[in-house]
């Protein structure tokens, strides 16, 4: 099956900011049906991008190796391309993907998926991951840009690989402290939740959905687990047209433990 697909400079912008920010996180990219719905290289965080308002049609494109492939799609920048997949479901090793503009094409062999680090998460298996209802959430807010962008920031002058979520009664603060554990930033405190704690209670939330690039605010939601004390996260945000989010889990403790 052959598919073309013609993004002005300004989507493609989009489609490759959507890609970049899986250079650090994932080892390889895998869009099926235009999702990319799959794990980061730690496991911690599940990624999902929606680029079916950006093709219009289904694609798929596996990316081996990204953070070695990143440069050759960023030359493209600035241009209209033009994406060209042929897709061979009975001979993938016949299988591939070609970007060109008006100057340059390049066509790329799609990898064996056997071999790709990062897998894409049906979802079937999806429903397994997020099992939180909305009868479990606890918390949706909204984070600013100007607040995710200090988080980037001093996560990476902490050399701090956690978002620290402190619970005391009816609310929540995020901060985050060094990795001396001798200086501290709070970010957002006294956020309202719909659960009170009886004593403080702490959960480290992985930093790597702030780390994205992304143009709108921040929607975030926190379910409790109802048995167990964990609780599920979901940040939502986009870049130009393409949603974007991001899961995580989180273990609840004591702080005196």
């Amino acid at each position: 099956m052959d598919t073309t697909i013609v993004l002005t400079d300004d989507l493609y912008e989009e489609f490759f900011n959507c890609l970049a920010n899986l250079r650090d996180p994932c080892t390889d990219i895998v869009i099926k049906d235009s999702i990319i719905r799959q794990r980061s290289d730690d496991k911690n965080t599940l990624f999902e991008v929606d680029l079916s308002t950006l093709f219009n049609e289904d694609v798929t494109i596996p990316i081996s190796h990204w953070k070695e492939k990143f440069d050759l799609f960023k030359v493209f920048l600035g241009k209209e391309v033009t994406i060209k997949v042929h897709h061979d479901p009975e001979d993938f090793n016949n299988s591939w993907f070609e970007l060109s503009d008006d100057i340059s094409r390049m066509k790329i062999n799609f990898p064996d998926l056997e071999y790709l680090h990062n897998e894409f998460v049906s979802e079937e298996e999806m429903a397994t991951v997020v099992t939180c209802t909305e009868d479990d959430i606890i918390l949706e807010t909204s984070i600013e840009q100007t607040v995710t962008d200090r988080i980037k920031t001093i996560t990476k002058n902490f050399q701090s690989h956690f978002i620290k979520m402190e619970f005391e009664g009816e609310s929540l603060a995020l901060s985050a402290v060094d990795a001396a554990k001798t200086n501290k930033v709070t970010f957002i405190e006294n956020l309202p939740i719909e659960m009170e704690f009886d004593q403080v209670y702490f959960a480290n939330m992985t930093k790597i959905p702030f780390l994205i690039n992304h143009d709108t605010a921040f929607t975030f939601q926190l379910f409790k687990e109802t048995d167990e004390m964990i609780t599920q996260n979901k940040i939502k945000t986009s870049i130009g047209t393409i949603p974007i989010s991001m899961y995580c889990k989180s273990q609840l403790m004591a702080e005196d433990e």
